[in-house]
């Protein structure tokens, strides 16, 4: 990671460490104001330092400057950022609420920043993070008791029915069904296939853990068809070292079928910290383009970004092409005049297949029925489009790439 610089303006001081603490940042931040200087010292999420005058001001008025310079930080008395930051919230209540008051120094007329409010409006988008939900369907919840609390250090939350049904919360990103013993499970072996189905259709498929029912050939087969990811023996009591290994032996079964099921999720949270780390590190105009397509390249296998112009359309860059695409391209591809005249997102498979193909000038074939137009705005106008084609999570929305891309119609013209 770069040194980072701007202006708590554009980044307030809750969203700068939201940022850091979801970069897995380490390192010295200073926070300057007209008050004086505050020094923190950050690393993964925790913050070592003293709620002072000048981060008081930084926190209630957002005036000020920052710049974070990543190193190997060692001291003592670190907290998460969000107990420091409901200190720095008590202080600054104390504040208002007392007789003397914080003077702040008129600020200096600063330049214009197009970026800025790209750069405030991104702390909205949420970032990714490591977590998981399990859902464990099990008529025996012993052996689960002391599994919860490990499992709860590793961000994994843990959803217990002691029924094979489907959760009417979030949809789960794993699920384990520990069958009943075979003298209580006859009878209601369907149930608990109808959950593994209903797990294995959903788009994305939801990773299974089969547990028990091994000795019966014919079950074992059915579940292995129904489309059981792993399938481990039932533990023999919850104490001892067999419930131990099974216990060891469980977790590491979900962490490494939620690290396959995840890996895309976490690259696309990298890529948005990429390009919101590129918005405060000065990049280049360029550089700026090319981390927003490596945010849209988590999405879809192959993209183009074209800027509109007058009378034309101009590709300012590319992934998953296979061949180079043309610099211009002439005004009047219906389905993109769509998407510039309303500002709307476009479906490809809300469109005739004729006008997919026409895209064919800009993607070779054209795009399929999985394909979406993506517009960029700046203010009320759509300064540019992002078309993408062949997408990488069938059945997820692009709701919050289609929202990032919507506001950065700066980086177009930038």
């Amino acid at each position: 990671m770069r040194t980072i610089v701007g202006r708590l303006a554009d980044l307030r001081l809750r969203e700068l460490f939201k940022l850091l603490a979801s970069a897995g940042a380490e390192g010295r931040l200073l926070i300057d104001t007209s008050v004086g200087r505050a020094e923190l010292l950050v690393r993964e999420g925790e913050v070592c330092g003293a709620v002072t005058p000048p981060l008081v001001v930084a926190y209630t008025t957002r005036s000020g400057s920052f710049s974070f310079h990543p190193e190997s930080v060692q001291a003592e008395g670190w907290m998460p950022t969000e107990e420091f930051l409901l200190l720095v919230e008590a202080r600054a209540g104390e504040e208002e609420g007392g007789e003397e008051e914080v003077r702040v120094a008129p600020a200096a007329s600063e330049p214009s920043d197009p970026l800025g409010e790209l750069r405030d409006s991104l702390a909205e988008i949420p970032l990714g993070q490591a977590s998981a939900t399990l859902l464990v369907a099990s008529a025996d919840p012993r052996p689960y008791r002391a599994l919860e609390s490990v499992w709860r250090r590793r961000g994994w939350e843990m959803v217990l029915l002691q029924e094979p049904r489907w959760p009417e919360e979030a949809v789960p990103d794993a699920v384990v069904l520990h069958l009943p013993s075979s003298g209580t499970l006859a009878g209601q072996e369907a149930a608990w296939l109808g959950l593994l189905r209903r797990a294995s259709s959903h788009l994305p498929p939801v990773p299974t853990v089969w547990i028990g029912g091994l000795a019966d050939p014919e079950l074992r087969h059915e579940a292995i068809v129904a489309g059981a990811d792993f399938l481990l023996p039932a533990p023999m009591g919850e104490v001892g070292e067999a419930a131990r290994r099974f216990r060891e032996e469980l977790t590491v079964v979900l962490e490494r079928l939620l690290s396959l099921r995840h890996a895309t999720a976490e690259n696309a949270a990298e890529a948005f910290r990429d390009f919101f780390l590129a918005l405060h590190a000065d990049a280049a105009p360029a550089e700026l383009r090319a981390s927003l397509l490596r945010v849209a390249a988590t999405s879809f296998r192959r993209g183009v970004l074209v800027a509109v112009r007058p009378g034309l359309l101009e590709t300012l860059g590319g992934f998953g092409l296979g061949q180079s695409c043309p610099r211009q391209v002439s005004r009047g591809i219906e389905v993109l005049e769509r998407a510039i005249a309303t500002r709307r997102a476009i479906r490809c498979a809300d469109v005739e297949p004729e006008q997919r193909h026409a895209l064919g000038v800009l993607l070779a074939g054209g795009a399929g029925a999985d394909g979406e137009i993506l517009p960029l705005l700046e203010g009320e106008a759509c300064v540019g489009v992002f078309v993408g084609d062949g997408s990488l999570r069938p059945g997820e929305s692009t709701a919050a790439l289609a929202m990032l891309l919507a506001r950065s119609g700066t980086v177009v013209g930038h």
